[in-house]
């Protein structure tokens, strides 16, 4: 299991960044998290959802993610925590739109034959 960063500052030093699709609890969530040369990973962020975007600057971390039913805005990472959205470019969907509330589906194929 992944461990976690504690802030952003320390989520970028020295590390490669990467984004992760994680199988705990259920699998249905990504998240940015960091691997250095001994092959450690640390998970950064720890919202449920989709992070399908990162940029990291002088110790801050900007994602674009999905939250929720929320369709993708663009988040800040800084103390150890993420911030609310910084845009609403998407609230029109929420507003104007009855939107399903997802559910987690899971399920196993027959193994492949050889």
């Amino acid at each position: 299991m992944a461990r976690t960063a504690a802030t952003a500052e320390a989520a970028t030093a020295g590390w490669i960044k990467i984004i992760c699709t994680s199988s705990q609890p259920r699998g249905d969530s990504s998240f940015v998290n960091r691997i250095n040369f001994q092959g450690e990973i640390e998970r950064i962020t720890t919202a449920r959802g989709s992070v399908d975007s990162f940029s990291v600057k002088d110790g801050h971390i900007l994602l674009i993610a999905l939250r929720g039913s929320n369709l993708q805005e663009l988040y800040k990472f800084e103390a150890g925590r993420e911030r609310p959205p910084l845009t609403r470019f998407n609230k029109w969907v929420q507003e104007s739109r009855k939107l399903a509330e997802p559910k987690h589906l899971q399920f196993e194929t027959a193994p492949p034959a050889l």
